[in-house]
């Protein structure tokens, strides 16, 4: 019995969480790609900016090249006008050498024969864009011949001059095949002759000329082929003439020396013999036919009439025409007995004609079976008489059969060498005519015009790669700055390197906002002002449960990173929701907090009340008519030590008084690895908020201050990543 396992349903949704992880993950690996690039735009689209602005300098000052194309078909199916084997070979196309066809007859295209011909036509030698150039390297490199009398040793003048020729025109011709392209069409038979010239009908004119010489040169190679065989055929048959001559003569004497005379190709003898055998062999058939038909009418009974089975009976004019009479007269009597009754006159004259007329027929059938034995008489002898006269011409045939032997052996000579004289004779003239009708095996399929768009430089071509390239180059760079810069960029990173949960990130806020400390308040819909609220709503259930845990402290890795902006923001918040909020300022390095508020001159710190010279209710004061309260830092390098007042007892006892009072007391502390100062405010700390520039700080940097901070790892409430992508 078949059971189905039943899956639990814990299966599906770990597969459908699995999934909905991995689509998570690629879109976080694609957002995280995306952010880099962003970031690194200038160091993304540098190299691209450079690269176009080199190409508009280069299109501006290079050269421009115009291309012109000539089309040629290799033509391995032309028209025979003559049916014989021509005396200049063609290409040869079968199935395994049309590609080494094609490819030679583009290396003849290429060869310097043609290129001759086409400076030589166009008159390139006189072009000063084919002309040898001095360049500067070549400048160099001739100084210490000019200096030194160095160099090739002296020749003579037109030695010299000869020489200086020779390099003129390879000079030309490589200038010339560096313009010249030459290539195939895909698997096709056609050539494509691509020329390039600074001047497009220049390009176009030298591009046919090209086409014309290759054409003008395959016709005169031909020819000459053609001529070197119609030479050596002429000698060839000259010489067989010779020896048709001498053999046909040898033959005609031996014919005269021994009375041998031949009618066409045999003697007479042999001519007779055979004529005799054909005239027996018909003689015997002839005796054979007349003793058939005698024995047919021997074996008929004596006094039968019936011989109309007797084919010379039957093959009888007379009997023919007899019976045809027989015919008349039986139908004219059976016509006059109808009519006039059987004992009419008329009636009887009818039957005495027919019986006249069959008396008639028995004798003519008489007479042919008496000439049926005569017949055969005359046949057999006639056979006597041929066998006789062959055995007489045989006998005389044996006695000149030495001498046939002898004259066929010459006459195969003979005939031999006549024949293989009249083949060459007729090829000669076969070749004479194909002489004239030479043509070459390739035909023009387009001819070149003038290009009207050119083909150097190649914008767009460049423009992709351009593209591409600096793109590529630009996207590379971001990436393996980003791979090696090893510095903290998402939240993602930051959890994973601290694990802590990550609240939220602060977007950038402008240094330039007249109202820093509150923009969290002044405008609740920004993304820096939700962010405020998340890190507020996070620390809003610890100073519910318990109003023992209201100190928090808020600290960086190092200076600069927000903590301060945040720490304001964060206690400005509070104050909104009817919270009683301290923000101390334990920073008295930088002082950061205490700048953004005014305070009059007479203002006591934070330091004068650890120090004993104010009280608290001095050292605090309130913002306007809200909830926030401030506790100010002295100015910066006023405290020599302010690592041993901030640990001191004092400031443990500020702290414990303060509970009281407040819901909520924020400390602005220093950072971390700057200095020491603010190991000690974690400790009075219930829990701590570490804030970490994004893009700024490195990963060793966070792994580092979290050592240093010792109870950070046990206080910390929060991460949250500051001047993340979103600007505010």
């Amino acid at each position: 019995m078949n059971t189905v396992k039943k899956r639990k349903p814990n299966e599906h949704l770990d597969a459908a969480s699995a999934q909905s992880e991995i689509i998570a993950r690629d879109h976080l690996e694609l957002r995280v790609l995306l952010s880099t690039l962003t970031r690194e735009k200038w160091l993304v689209f540098g190299p691209l900016i450079f690269a176009m602005v080199g190409l508009g300098i280069y299109f501006s000052i290079a050269p421009r090249y115009y291309s012109a194309t000539a089309q040629i078909l290799i033509d391995i199916q032309k028209p025979r006008i003559i049916r014989s084997e021509a005396v200049v070979p063609s290409l040869d196309t079968t199935r395994y050498m049309i590609d080494p066809v094609i490819d030679s007859q583009v290396e003849i295209i290429r060869s310097n024969r043609i290129a001759e011909r086409v400076i030589k036509r166009a008159k390139l030698s006189e072009d000063p864009d084919y002309q040898p150039k001095t360049t500067f390297l070549g400048s160099i490199r001739a100084l210490p011949d000019r200096l030194f009398g160095g160099g090739a040793p002296e020749t003579s003048d037109a030695s010299s001059q000869k020489d200086a020729e020779n390099v003129l025109q390879s000079t030309i011709i490589a200038a010339f095949l560096r313009n010249l392209d030459v290539r195939r069409k895909g698997l096709t038979l056609i050539l494509f002759v691509h020329f390039t010239d600074k001047r497009p009908a220049r390009a176009a004119e030298i591009a046919n000329a090209v086409v014309e010489a290759y054409l003008d040169d395959q016709r005169e190679q031909k020819f000459k082929s053609a001529r070197l065989a119609n030479d050596l055929l002429q000698a060839r048959v000259a010489e067989l003439r010779d020896q048709v001559l001498a053999a046909e003569v040898k033959l005609q004497q031996y014919r005269e020396k021994n009375n041998l005379i031949t009618i066409g190709d045999r003697t007479v003898d042999e001519q007779e013999i055979t004529a005799s055998i054909t005239q027996l062999i018909a003689a015997r058939t002839n005796a054979a036919n007349k003793l058939a038909e005698l024995q047919q009418i021997e074996k008929m009974p004596k006094g039968s009439v019936d011989f109309n089975s007797i084919s010379q009976v039957l093959n009888s004019g007379v009997i023919r025409d007899l019976r045809l009479q027989e015919s008349a007269i039986m139908r004219t009597l059976a016509s006059t007995a109808s009519k006039f009754g059987e004992n009419d006159n008329r009636v009887e004259i009818s039957r005495a004609e027919l019986r006249n007329l069959q008396k008639d027929i028995s004798d003519e059938i008489t007479r042919i079976i008496e000439n049926a034995q005569h017949d055969f008489d005359v046949a057999q002898a006639q056979v006597r008489i041929l066998e006789k006269n062959l055995a007489q011409l045989r006998k005389n045939s044996t006695l000149g059969s030495r001498l046939s032997i002898e004259l066929a052996e010459l006459e195969r000579e003979a005939k031999s060498t006549r024949d293989l004289y009249l083949n060459l004779l007729s090829r000669l003239k076969e070749t004479l005519v194909q002489e004239s009708l030479l043509y070459p095996d390739a035909r023009v399929v387009e001819r070149a015009v003038k290009p009207r768009i050119p083909s150097s430089p190649k914008k767009f071509m460049l423009l992709g790669f351009a593209l591409m390239g600096s793109l590529g180059i630009g996207v590379t760079v971001a990436l393996v700055k980003d791979h090696l810069s090893n510095v903290v960029r998402t939240p993602r990173e930051l959890e994973k390197l601290l694990g802590t949960v990550h609240v939220t990130p602060l977007p950038m806020v402008q240094k330039r906002e007249p109202a820093l400390y509150k923009v969290a308040v002044d405008q609740p819909d920004s993304q820096f002002a939700q962010a405020i609220f998340s890190i507020s709503r996070s620390l809003w259930p610890r100073r519910n449960t318990s109003r023992s845990k209201c100190v928090v402290a808020v600290t960086s890795v190092l200076d600069g990173e927000g903590k301060t902006t945040t720490a304001m923001n964060l206690a400005n918040y509070s104050a909104t929701l009817n919270t009683p909020t301290l923000l101390i300022d334990c920073d008295f390095r930088t002082s950061g907090m205490s700048a953004y508020f005014p305070a009059s001159k007479e203002q006591l710190t934070l330091a004068d009340l650890l120090q004993g010279k104010a009280t608290t209710n001095e050292v605090i004061e309130q913002i306007g008519e809200s909830d926030l309260h401030i506790c100010r830092a002295p100015k910066p390098g006023s405290v020599m030590h302010p690592m041993e007042l901030l640990s001191s007892d004092q400031m443990q006892q500020f702290i414990k008084r303060l509970r009281r009072k407040y819901q909520l007391i924020i400390l602005d502390t220093s950072a971390l690895l700057p200095s020491v100062d603010a190991r000690a405010l974690i400790d009075f700390a219930d829990s701590c908020v570490f804030v970490v520039e994004a893009g700024e700080t490195t990963e060793e940097q966070v792994l580092q201050a979290r050592r240093v901070a010792g109870k950070l790892a046990d206080k910390t409430a929060m991460v949250v990543l500051n001047k993340s992508e979103m600007e505010y």
